[in-house]
């Protein structure tokens, strides 16, 4: 059994740096750019963002296909895979016990929940594509985490050491497929040629 310390809550932190586009600056160019905003305040467009934003991610976990983000960004969907090769340690339950605790994720058979934002596909076509990113927040990160026990069936199952793009494109033929052939009338007869 590998023994396990509590952190040292004292100790120095490493803060990293980051800039926030949500200023002023941004503000004056969409008063700028739409004449109905000429009344907006910093607060009201910090509002705005943070509903639109919290819609999606709240789409992206109650719907199996995900979102295709606005202005051709790209596509985020909640993931199924298999659990790692390495340990998972349960770091609150760890320094409780003293001892390394396992997350086993029993009430999901092993399986992990992943958000994946992919930009790969050919209609996702943005100059330096390979250089985005995504981080997910933690509001979301905690609402999928939360979420993702009850309803992890009935996302899409990702497998290892394939490309995701060709993955999603495999499940959007088998839902044409699928809704096909719920378009076949009750009368139709295969044999009858008139």
């Amino acid at each position: 059994m590998k023994t396990v310390k509590s952190p040292d809550l004292k100790a120095p932190r490493f803060r990293k740096t980051w800039i926030s586009y949500l200023d002023n600056e941004l503000l004056d160019k969409v008063k700028e750019k739409e004449p109905k905003a000429s009344e907006l305040t910093y607060n009201e467009l910090r509002v705005i963002l943070s509903t639109y934003n919290e819609a999606m991610w709240r789409h992206v976990i109650e719907s199996r296909d995900g979102v295709e983000l606005p202005q051709r960004l790209g596509h985020m969907f909640i993931a199924t895979c298999p659990s790692p090769k390495r340990k998972n340690i349960d770091i609150p339950q760890s320094i409780k016990l003293g001892v390394a605790v396992e997350h086993k994720n029993w009430e999901t058979d092993g399986h992990l929940g992943k958000v994946i934002y992919t930009n790969y596909d050919n209609k996702y076509l943005l100059k330096n594509g390979e250089l985005w990113s995504f981080k997910t927040g933690r509001v979301f990160k905690r609402a999928v985490s939360a979420s993702y026990p009850q309803n992890w069936t009935i996302y899409k199952k990702i497998e290892k050491n394939k490309l995701i793009t060709a993955q999603i494109k495999s499940y959007i033929k088998k839902d044409i497929v699928i809704n096909r052939s719920n378009d076949i009338p009750d009368d139709y007869n295969e044999f009858q040629l008139d």
